[in-house]
């Protein structure tokens, strides 16, 4: 008896841990700081001693807005990753969510049982891991920061999504737009890396301000039956086709077979380009533009530094180092600017006894992107690769030291594998500057430049705008 008791006794225990626990916010000017968020004073719930994402995927926020019982959730710090299993639900009307310029959060997803405002600061950024829906009118979205729908984002009523100056607003996969209301500043991004759809009829789908650029991967599938009302401005743009995604079996845009529908002519002049004339802002493609990588070395000590012309949600530096390019180990670590639009200076002094350091950056959402690789040997020899991002019929300038070989090779690949150009060419001994010349015909994406100096190697990655 004494054991069936002891096990009912841990069997009950077990279910205790594993049950749902909601929390409501407590702070009605917000979360600042970390100590904030993890005191249990500071939330409403059951728990007496727990904060969200204690106790990992059951733990749910309920929010609302002030004066109907349940206060906004308004964030202004860097939360990580801490929150990545927590569910958040509207549980009130006008139910507020705020990321303060600090801001930096990740959620499991979004439940709308109430009209959500969704306001994301410049700085800030936001990550909805599961797939989303919005129903209530009129829930609102407006991204002056970053957010990021990892899965599939359903707009069923008139919902409206309004991305200002030098936000980003991603959807990584499927967006159905019926009734929604789309809106891009000047200099704003809305990426689909999906299909873009207007199927359903619960309201006309308006992209009714373009100004700046609405990417979609998988192209668009609309339905003539159903309004799609759209205005691009002079420097907007709408882009289809992009990364690697595959032709639909009817095109990049597809009004259907109905022969008298004006939605028809909007897909020809998607097709034809009509809308893509203006540059695709740099931002996209790579979340760092970098503008240079150099190094020298000074007895005993390396001295790097770098230059970024734009940064968006990039979070720290890490250069790492390496005697074979196979075992790389990290030396030492630098704050990030976050996001920025104007020149950003990083230098460094580290131990020279590698022969390769590298140059790594990390996002605020874990991702991370090589930018280059630095070579010393006896000789002292570097290679840098600049600009990295450029226009077609350019010069790519490469910079190094050579005092063994007469001649280097080099390659331009696409990032399907597909050769832009490749030569051979005769250098001299000595620190000297080369010049690569991009073909007038190449197309905007990123590139691969790949550089054979006898035994050595080096590849790095630029953009073509």
């Amino acid at each position: 008896m004494k054991i069936k008791f002891c096990v009912f006794i841990m069997f009950v225990l077990s279910i205790n841990t594993s049950a749902q626990v909601v929390y409501k916010p407590k702070l009605a000017s917000g979360y600042n700081s970390l100590s904030q968020w993890e005191n249990p004073n500071n939330w409403e719930s059951t728990n007496k001693n727990g904060y969200p994402g204690k106790n990992g995927a059951n733990d749910i926020i309920e929010f609302g807005t002030i004066g109907w019982g349940v206060k906004p959730l308004i964030i202004n710090f860097d939360l990580g990753k801490k929150t990545e299993n927590v569910k958040i639900r509207s549980v009130s009307y006008n139910s507020i969510l705020t990321l303060k310029r600090s801001a930096k959060a990740v959620f499991k997803s979004i439940e709308e049982n109430a009209k959500i405002s969704i306001l994301s600061e410049k700085g800030s950024f936001l990550r909805i891991k599961e797939k989303t829906t919005f129903k209530k009118v009129p829930t609102s979205v407006e991204v002056s920061g970053t957010i990021i729908f990892e899965s599939d984002l359903t707009s069923v009523q008139t919902q409206q999504f309004t991305v200002n100056q030098h936000g980003v607003l991603i959807v990584d996969g499927d967006f159905s737009a019926s009734g929604a209301n789309i809106s891009i500043e000047e200099k704003g991004i809305f990426e689909i890396k999906g299909q873009f759809s207007v199927k359903k009829t619960n309201g006309a789908a308006s992209l009714s301000k373009i100004d700046g650029a609405l990417l979609i991967h998988k192209g668009i599938d609309i339905n003539c039956n159903y309004p799609l009302y759209y205005s691009v401005g002079k420097k907007g743009g709408i882009y289809v086709g992009l990364g690697n995604g595959k032709k639909p079996s009817g095109g990049w845009c597809d009004a259907g077979n109905f022969n008298y529908c004006y939605r028809k002519a909007f897909c020809r002049d998607v097709i034809n380009g009509k809308y893509s004339k203006n540059p695709i802002p740099n931002t996209v493609q790579l979340p760092v533009t970098l503008t240079y990588f150099k190094g020298e070395k000074y007895g005993d000590e390396v001295y790097l530094k770098w230059e970024t012309a734009t940064e968006l949600n990039s979070r720290n530096f890490v250069v790492e180092a390496s005697n074979d390019r196979k075992k790389w180990e990290s030396i030492t670590e630098l704050q990030a600017q976050g996001n920025s639009d104007v020149s950003v200076s990083y230098d460094v002094t580290i131990s020279g006894k590698y022969m390769y350091y590298r140059l790594v950056q990390y996002d605020f959402d874990g991702t991370s992107e090589k930018l280059g690789v630095l070579e010393f040997n006896d000789s002292e020899l570097y290679i840098n690769v600049y600009p990295t991002l450029m226009t077609p019929g350019k010069d790519i300038n490469v910079s190094f030291y050579e005092n063994e070989l007469d001649y280097l090779s080099y390659s331009i690949i696409d990032i399907q594998g597909g050769l832009i150009k490749d030569d051979v060419i005769s250098i001299q001994n000595g620190v000297q500057t080369i010049r690569i010349g991009i073909p007038t015909n190449t197309p905007s994406g990123i590139y691969i430049l790949n550089i054979n100096s006898g035994s050595r190697k080096y590849s790095t990655k630029f953009m073509i705008n």
